[in-house]
C-alpha cells in the first residue's frame, strides 16, 4: 500500500492506515526515524515501509520534550511529534505503529 501523499501514517489495528502528519513537497529537513535517533524515542524499523513503533507513554514524553528542546530542533520535527501526541491521545492502545511515506 502507497498512500497518494506523501507523509506520517498511523497503522490502525484494523482498517487502512491514517494520514496524521503530512509531508511538505519542499525538501525536508527532518524525518520520522529522527525521532529514535536524536530524541531516543521508540523502535526504527527498515520494512517495507519503513515504521517506527512507540509506546504511549514514550508520545507523551516526546511531546514534552521537544518542547522544552524547541530552541534546537527542526520545526518540521516540533510539528511532527505534535502531531503524532494529537492523533494518539485518548486511544486506549499501549503501543503504536507509525508508517513513513516520504
Amino acid at each position: 500500500m502507497t498512500p497518494r501523499r506523501p507523509g506520517v501514517y498511523l497503522q490502525e489495528a484494523q482498517g487502512a492506515p491514517t494520514l496524521v502528519h503530512a509531508y511538505s513537497e519542499e525538501a525536508l529537513d527532518y524525518a520520522l526515524e529522527d525521532l529514535p535517533e536524536l530524541l531516543g524515542y521508540g523502535r526504527w524499523e527498515e520494512a517495507e515501509p519503513p515504521r517506527l513503533t512507540l509506546e504511549a507513554r514514550e508520545i507523551r514524553a516526546l511531546a514534552i520534550e521537544v518542547v522544552a528542546r524547541s530552541f534546537d530542533l527542526d520545526e518540521g520535527l516540533l510539528a511532527l511529534a505534535g502531531d503524532l501526541r494529537e492523533a494518539t491521545q485518548g486511544r486506549p492502545e499501549p503501543v503504536f505503529v507509525f508508517l513513513d511515506f516520504p
